[in-house]
C-alpha cells in the first residue's frame, strides 16, 4: 500500500490552491502522526533492506556560572584562567570545563534538570535535560 501512495505522491504537481495547500499539509501531518506512533512502538535500532532506523541523542545543558566559578576560584582559577582553558567563551564549553575540572581537581555537580545561571553557589554547577529522536536514512550498499 505504501508503494502505491508513494507512486501517486510523486504524480502530484504543485499547486498555489489553498485547499490543495490545506489537504496536503494534513496528508504530512497524518503521516507523521503515523511514523510517530510506529517509532514509539519500534525495537531499536532497526535496519531494513532501504532504510535504517537508529535513535539519536542530544543534551542541553545549562551552566550556574557562579557555582562553577567559585568550585574553581577555591583552587585559584579565575574566570580568565577558565577562558584560557577554553571551557567558556559567552557560553560554557562542556567538554573543555571537564577537562579543566580534571586538570584542577574540581567536582563539577550536574543536575538532571535545567540550572540558574546565577544561582547558589552550593547547588549543581551543570544542569543536563537529555532528549531523543529518531533518524531516518538510506542504507547505503
Amino acid at each position: 500500500m505504501l508503494t502505491q501512495i508513494e507512486e501517486l505522491v510523486r504524480q502530484l504537481q504543485p499547486t498555489d490552491d489553498p485547499d490543495d495547500l490545506g489537504r496536503i499539509d494534513k496528508l504530512i501531518r497524518d503521516l507523521n502522526g503515523i511514523k510517530r506512533t510506529s517509532l514509539a512502538e519500534l525495537e531499536r535500532p532497526v535496519t531494513g533492506s532501504a532504510y535504517r532506523v537508529t535513535e539519536q541523542r542530544k543534551a542541553k545543558r545549562s551552566y550556574n556560572a557562579a557555582a562553577i566559578v567559585a568550585s574553581f576560584a577555591e583552587v585559584g582559577w579565575t574566570m580568565g584562567d577558565l577562558v584560557q582553558a577554553d571551557a567558556a567563551r559567552h557560553v560554557w564549553q562542556y567538554t573543555n570545563l571537564k577537562r579543566a575540572a580534571v586538570e584542577a581537581n574540581v567536582e563539577l555537580r550536574i543536575a538532571h534538570e535545567e540550572v540558574e545561571n546565577l544561582g547558589d553557589i552550593e547547588d549543581p554547577q551543570i544542569g543536563e535535560v537529555w532528549s531523543s529522536y529518531y533518524k531516518i536514512e538510506g542504507v547505503q550498499e
